[in-house]
């Protein structure tokens, strides 16, 4: 079992419940390690990274807590070749959830860490 730092629970207030309900199942039943990056997010933050080339959207799920970006970490660093593992680990916690998550590994505009209900 995998236990959510001080910060990723930190990351998740504001944050709908059914989807920190979500992330907190996958910390439980992981082997992976992961960090919660970002959760609900200020108009002015989703405006710097749209201007950043970072999102396509102004109207990201971020801003009304329906969002949450994970990063998967090895050896104290992101773990970039394990985005896919985690989320089947994101869908599993979801599916024992009884909550439906899409997941911005499977758009065009692909954005693995991100996920959204």
């Amino acid at each position: 079992m995998i236990k959510l730092t001080n910060t990723s629970l930190k990351r998740l207030e504001g944050v709908d419940s059914r989807l920190v309900r979500v992330v907190k199942r996958a910390a439980e039943i992981s082997d992976l390690m992961f960090n919660v990056s970002e959760g609900l997010r200020t108009k002015e933050r989703q405006e710097q990274l749209f201007k950043e080339k970072k999102t396509k959207t102004l109207n990201s799920k971020h801003l009304v807590g329906r969002a949450v970006d994970l990063y998967p970490i090895e050896n104290s660093k992101i773990a970039w070749n394990k985005f896919e593992e985690l989320s089947k680990i994101m869908f599993k916690a979801a599916e024992d959830c009884n909550v439906k998550i899409t997941w911005g590994g499977n758009w065009k505009f692909v954005d693995k860490p991100h996920y959204e209900i």
